[in-house]
Parts: C-alpha cells; sequence; structure tokens
C-alpha cells in the first residue's frame, strides 16, 4: 500500500513496535475503530484476556475511552499487540471497520538475511544431554495450578480460544471448579495436560514458573 504521495507504507509496521507508536496513522485509525465498535468493558475485557493479557491490569470501571490506549500500549509492550487485533478480526462486529481486518492480514516482519554471510560452519551434533527430561504431570497438581492462576473470566477465555470441546460444555450457573475439572478431565484423556500447562502460563508465567520449579525440585527428591 501506499500513502497519498506514493510512497510504499509498511502495512501495520506498527504492530511489532515497542513502545505502542500512538502516533502512526493507521494505529490512531486502529485506537477510533475499537472506541467505535468495542465500548462495553465485557467485551474488551474478553479480548484482553484471549490476548494473553492481565484483566487485573486494567481498570475496568473506567471509560472504555482511558481502558483502549492502555491496553493497546501493554500489549505492544508484552509483544502482543498483533495477536490482540488478530483476536478482535475474528469477531463479527469487527467486519464494518476494514483497518481491522486489514491490520490482521498484514504479514508480520522477516528478519533481514545478513548482507555478509559468515562461510557455512559444519552443523554441530545436537546436545543430547542439554535437553531437558519431560516433567511427567498429574491431574492434581495441573488441577491445582489452573485453580490458583486463573480467574474464571481468564479460565473461560482459554478454554473458549484452545479447548473448544470443553467450552461447549459449560452451562449458565457452572462454578470455576466445576470448569476446571470438565477441563482437567479433558485434556487428561487426550495427553493434553502438556498443553494446558503451557497455556495457562502464556495467561500467568509467574504461577507457571512456580508451579515447574516446585515438579522439579519434588522430582530431584
Amino acid at each position: 500500500m501506499t500513502d497519498g504521495g506514493g510512497v510504499a507504507r509498511d502495512e501495520g509496521g506498527f504492530l511489532d513496535r515497542v513502545p505502542f507508536a500512538a502516533g502512526d496513522p493507521e494505529a490512531r485509525e486502529l485506537l477510533d475503530a475499537l472506541l467505535a465498535a468495542y465500548d462495553q468493558a465485557a467485551e474488551v475485557r474478553g479480548f484482553v484476556l484471549a490476548a494473553g493479557l492481565r484483566a487485573a491490569e486494567f481498570s475496568w470501571s473506567a471509560p472504555m475511552a482511558e481502558v483502549w490506549p492502555q491496553v493497546l500500549r501493554r500489549a505492544a509492550d508484552q509483544g502482543r499487540l498483533r495477536r490482540l487485533v488478530g483476536v478482535i478480526a475474528q469477531d463479527p462486529n469487527s467486519a464494518a471497520y476494514a483497518i481491522i481486518g486489514r491490520l490482521a492480514a498484514a504479514p508480520a516482519p522477516q528478519a533481514e538475511p545478513d548482507a555478509f554471510p559468515s562461510p557455512a560452519a559444519a552443523p554441530a551434533a545436537p546436545d543430547v544431554s542439554a535437553a531437558p527430561a519431560p516433567v511427567p504431570y498429574r491431574a492434581g497438581d495441573v488441577r491445582r495450578l489452573v485453580a490458583e492462576a486463573l480467574d474464571d473470566d481468564e479460565l473461560t477465555a482459554l478454554c473458549l480460544d484452545h479447548f473448544p470441546a470443553v467450552y461447549g460444555q459449560f452451562a449458565q450457573g457452572m462454578s470455576k471448579s466445576q470448569k476446571t475439572i470438565r477441563l482437567i478431565e479433558y485434556c487428561a484423556r487426550r495427553d493434553r495436560l502438556p498443553d494446558l500447562v503451557r497455556r495457562v502460563g502464556e495467561v500467568n508465567p509467574v504461577r507457571h514458573r512456580e508451579f515447574t520449579d516446585r515438579l522439579e525440585s519434588r522430582d530431584e527428591r
């Protein structure tokens, strides 16, 4: 795409910049579209959770005109802005705003090749000893991780994004504990507990680190 002067423009280039490029024309157009399309805290919170951001970092009682700029800045700081836009683009209401779909479709930048590559070296033999042994996960341990690391909204968003078969079993009034049990049973039957642990780590890396450290220290005994 070109700007008004016929100069090629880096489509969606601001999505990968840190800090958030608030002055970029596309960034301003995106913010305007988000403010027009999504002015309810509940729906914005859903996007935040689905993009892997922490809902507790934002004041949901404030007007969305204040929250959206904060969300975009935090997403950029954490390298999740492109993911956030992709999540929003999946919502049918976003179709009315071309900027959202256009940015979601913009390719991520590729690393530029070295202009003067060094002579190719012989590939090193893989260091098998350096590869960590897989940590066995017990259903009870993972259930406690989910209970401690995710609140109810985060658990629901995680299932919606990554375990839709479990999300489809959720019913009105179902407690967080009941949802957690459904999720653990589903993952245990399909050998997806490692996948679940990894997904939880994307939402709450601190709890995830504590969890893996605890398992590793237990296995060393």
